[in-house]
């Protein structure tokens, strides 16, 4: 039962935008992009499933689908991968993204100015 109900979850997470939440349709398109995830995670364990993360600057928390060994995204040098259910909502989650890891890596500081 176990198996079969994450499989279940699963498949129903292949079906949710990871930015607006909102149930992707049966046949309509998706949008999506891979990313790569700190070297500091280990994600071996958690290849195939899907893991939430938290943006807190746009205070949401979002899924993202660990991709497996082999898989032509991960040799490709992506670790995880996120399904919207529009171009807007994939742009705006990538957009997140990027300011999350421009305040982690501080290339938004600017030290030149007073």
């Amino acid at each position: 039962m176990e198996g079969l109900r994450n499989k279940e979850t699963q498949d129903r997470l292949m079906r949710i935008c990871a930015w607006c939440t909102l149930p992707i349709p049966p046949g309509a398109d998706t949008f999506g992009f891979g990313a790569q995830a700190n070297q500091s995670l280990n994600l071996e364990d958690q290849a195939r499933k899907f893991v939430s993360i938290k943006l807190t600057l746009s205070n949401k928390t979002t899924i993202a689908f660990v991709l497996p060994e082999g898989s032509p995204a991960k040799e490709s040098g992506y670790d995880l991968f996120f399904i919207a259910c529009s171009q807007d909502c994939a742009e705006q989650l990538k957009e997140a993204f990027e300011l999350e890891l421009d305040v982690y890596n501080g290339s938004d500081v600017n030290h030149d100015k007073p």
